[in-house]
C-alpha cells in the first residue's frame, strides 16, 4: 500500500512541475524576446506537452501553428477575414486554420 500512495505522490509533482514549466514557457512566448529564443521556447512547450498529456494554453493556440508548431509571425503566416471568420495559413506547411464561427453560428 505504501508504495502505491508515493507514486501517486511522484505523478502528482511530475504533472504540477509539468504545470509551472508551462507557464513559465507561456510566459517567455508572450515576452518581447528575441524571435529564435521564442521560437525554441514553442519547442520545448510543444515537447512537454506531449510528454504529460497537457493541454496547449488557449492563449498559444492562436500563436503557433498546430502542424508544424512555428510561432505565426507576419513574415510565416498569411491571414484573411472572410465573412466575419478569421483564417490563417502557415506558409511553411500551408496547414489553415480557422477562428470564429462566421455568419453561421449566429443564425440559433
Amino acid at each position: 500500500m505504501k508504495n502505491s500512495s508515493r507514486f501517486r505522490n511522484s505523478k502528482q509533482n511530475r504533472h504540477s512541475a509539468a504545470l509551472e514549466n508551462q507557464k513559465e514557457l507561456v510566459n517567455l512566448i508572450d515576452s518581447n524576446a528575441n524571435y529564435i529564443v521564442r521560437q525554441n521556447a514553442v519547442k520545448q512547450l510543444i515537447s512537454i506537452n506531449k510528454k504529460h498529456r497537457l493541454k496547449m494554453p488557449s492563449m498559444i493556440k492562436f500563436l503557433v501553428c498546430v502542424k508544424c508548431g512555428r510561432l505565426k509571425d507576419s513574415n510565416s503566416n498569411r491571414t484573411r477575414i472572410k465573412f466575419g471568420q478569421i483564417i490563417q495559413t502557415c506558409n511553411s506547411c500551408n496547414s489553415i486554420s480557422r477562428i470564429g464561427g462566421g455568419p453561421k453560428s449566429h443564425r440559433g
